[in-house]
């Protein structure tokens, strides 16, 4: 080869290399990190495969989202409605009870208003006391305690004897509807996904106006029969019970409690009701970086980290 023409090659693969380097140094630096974006795009909710990635992990949420809607939601949207029909029949009765007893008691307007009080007193009670026990417990067993209780104490305030002993009995009743009222919320929304959690969200609240309008029909019946009314109360609250043995626990607090297996079958049966699987083999996981629930507490609630974003906004 002439030398001209190799001293010719030599300086061209020259100049391409450094001109290659100029525009590799040119780039912003982000776009050397590039190469490990299909790490996250392969765990977006609209690219997700259950089947895909089959040595990785998998979390509950894009099981979930990777569901197709079927028939699970629409039990799971109507198990919700009625459950809140229900809730709502007890919250709603309240005014209607005031006749009867004015008969029963003679209780007059400070009476009834003490009454119309203890409810909120008990639900004052029960809201802060619900977020212990639901994470402690679980979803599914704090709604059958707390449901199970407030039928037992409804029964009982049927059975009162003076006005002083119902202002208990309703007390206690009304702290177990809270913590079954602020126990569904979080449950019902666990199994949601993500696609379709606006529309579901909206749907649910159907059931107040109907169980208030049951509580209207049946005032109107009973008229002045409070105990009656306080029967009926706990008759709905007793099915409702019954009805959480058609429910299962929430994936998300099995997961987060490091009960994989369980979390496992609640996702098999899930599918298996809209007809569908998910690669069950695969790690399941929280979300992408907590594997379980870490250890904090209620007075980490209060340190100066949260304080101050609680004051800002």
């Amino acid at each position: 080869m002439p030398r001209k023409a190799q001293t010719r090659r030599t300086l061209s693969k020259l100049c391409l290399t450094s001109s290659h380097q100029a525009v590799e140094c040119a780039q912003p630096w982000w776009l050397n990190h590039v190469a490990s974006a299909p790490l996250y795009i392969r765990s977006m909710p609209k690219g997700y495969n259950s089947f895909d990635d089959t040595d990785g992990s998998v979390t509950v949420r894009e099981v979930l989202d990777d569901m197709p809607f079927g028939q699970f939601h629409v039990v799971h949207l109507t198990w919700a409605i009625v459950a809140i029909a229900i809730l709502a029949i007890q919250y709603e009765m309240t005014p209607y009870m005031f006749l009867g007893l004015q008969l029963h008691f003679g209780a007059g307007r400070e009476e009834l208003s003490t009454f119309a009080a203890a409810f909120q007193a008990g639900c004052a009670f029960g809201t802060m006391v619900a977020p212990f026990l639901a994470d402690r417990l679980g979803r599914k067993p704090t709604l059958t305690f707390s449901i199970t209780v407030a039928a037992i104490f409804s029964f009982a305030s049927a059975t009162a004897r003076s006005l002083h002993m119902l202002l208990v009995l309703r007390t206690v009743s009304s702290a177990s509807w809270a913590i079954a009222w602020n126990t569904l919320g979080p449950w019902y929304i666990e199994f949601l996904p993500t696609r379709t959690r606006g529309a579901m969200l909206t749907s649910v609240g159907l059931g107040w106006p109907v169980g208030r309008g049951i509580a209207i029909a049946c005032s109107q019946y009973l008229v002045s029969d409070w105990q009656k009314l306080q029967k009926l109360q706990a008759i709905t609250m007793l099915t409702l019970m019954a009805a959480t043995r058609l429910i299962n626990e929430s994936p998300r607090f099995l997961a987060s409690r490091g009960r994989k297996e369980e979390a496992r079958q609640v996702l098999d049966a899930v599918h298996r009701t809209n007809g569908s699987t998910w690669n069950s083999s695969r790690q399941l996981c929280l979300d992408d970086t907590v594997q379980t629930l870490d250890d904090r507490t209620w007075q980490e609630l209060f340190s100066n980290a949260y304080l101050g974003r609680i004051t800002f906004c």
